[in-house]
């Protein structure tokens, strides 16, 4: 599993630079920023298809322990990193100190910096649900399924770059109409079909043969950086992007083959991974202060750029991975376990007490 490990733990290397795009430097006169943070924001359907490729699983437990586990694996650590994070800033003066200040804060940053969390757990709720449906299906009616959704990502994609290259009222009308008999969005519009495409995407050679699993790489290879340089032309594709869906599948592909040699390689691979979670709820307060440190030092000028701005910014960027890596890594090993062990403690204690 080190593969589907090493590609959680670049995917998170990507959720730091998406988010340090913002600070990126001219490069050679040119604001690569957009482009940057489009190129690596594939980071957000990946991992969506990443936890729907370790959830939806056969039900090993009763339902009840399930959401009990995940409760304890997801909702628990966000409350302990967003506490520590809220306290970090009243220490530099961020934020004031109050009961109702802290609700209002975490409430507002589970909607924002915290946006995955809120938007994961109810595909982890049904995914038992979703294997039961996907293990009925046979070949041909997953491969339909399947079909269907790349479609739909092509033709919602189609629709965009023709609004953009000839754009009117003729064409706008066209295409609501269009977009009405065809709803790309309605079935695209939410991170669901991309947790499921965690369970049907390694499948795609099995399902189109090595001649049309290689045709869909191809189409995800090539959208993919294609969208990005559109970004630079003022495209804003849906969120989710259409494009994602080939993208997916051909990341999902590729990383089907990889196959890591070494125990020790394979292990702090694994080590990485493992701590994933926790980089994603301190990156954004880590860049932060990474940047504006940076910034306050004169080693970023955004405005007028250089090859020494922007290796100063690969610098801060990658710190910022690190810090993230090494602070998650210590506060999981000790407050997180610790809350952990108190929730099963309270777990146990309300069974006991039933």
């Amino acid at each position: 599993m080190a593969n589907w490990d090493l590609l959680r733990s670049l995917s998170m290397l990507l959720v730091v630079v998406c988010h340090s795009a913002r600070y990126l430097p001219l490069v050679c006169g040119v604001d690569a920023a957009p482009a940057l943070e489009r190129l690596a924001l594939v980071c957000d359907p990946v991992f969506f298809a990443l936890s729907g490729f370790f959830a939806i699983r056969p039900l090993r437990q009763d339902y009840g322990r399930y959401l009990s586990h995940k409760a304890k694996t997801i909702v628990v650590p966000l409350l302990v990193y967003a506490t520590l994070v809220y306290a970090a800033f009243c220490l530099t003066g961020s934020e004031v100190l109050g009961v109702d200040t802290y609700l209002t804060w975490v409430w507002q940053t589970m909607g924002a910096q915290y946006w995955f969390v809120p938007a994961l757990i109810p595909c982890l709720m049904v995914a038992p649900l979703l294997y039961a449906l996907f293990s009925n299906l046979d070949r041909r009616q997953t491969r339909l399924a399947l079909s269907i959704t790349v479609a739909l990502s092509l033709w919602g994609l189609a629709g965009q770059l023709v609004e953009m290259a000839f754009p009117s009222a003729t064409t706008e009308g066209l295409l609501g109409i269009a977009n009405h008999l065809f709803p790309a969005s309605t079935l695209l519009g939410s991170y669901l079909p991309y947790f499921c495409l965690g369970y049907l995407a390694e499948r795609v050679p099995e399902l189109y043969g090595e001649r049309g699993a290689r045709a869909i790489c191809v189409l995800g290879w090539v959208a993919w950086p294609c969208v990005a340089l559109l970004a630079l032309l003022g495209f804003e594709p849906h969120n989710p992007d259409y494009s994602w869906v080939v993208t997916t599948i051909a990341v999902f592909c590729l990383f089907a083959k990889i196959c890591v040699r070494g125990r020790r390689t394979s292990a702090a691979i694994t080590w990485v991974a493992r701590h994933s979670y926790g980089i994603y709820l301190l990156q954004a307060g880590v860049i932060h202060f990474v940047f504006a440190t940076a910034t306050g030092a004169g080693l970023l000028d955004t405005s007028r750029g250089g090859p020494a701005c922007v290796m100063a910014w690969v610098a801060c960027t990658l710190a910022c991975y690190l810090i993230s890596l090494a602070a998650a890594a210590l506060l999981d090993a000790t407050v997180v376990r610790l809350a952990q062990a108190g929730y099963e403690r309270i777990e146990g204690a309300l069974a006991h007490h039933e």
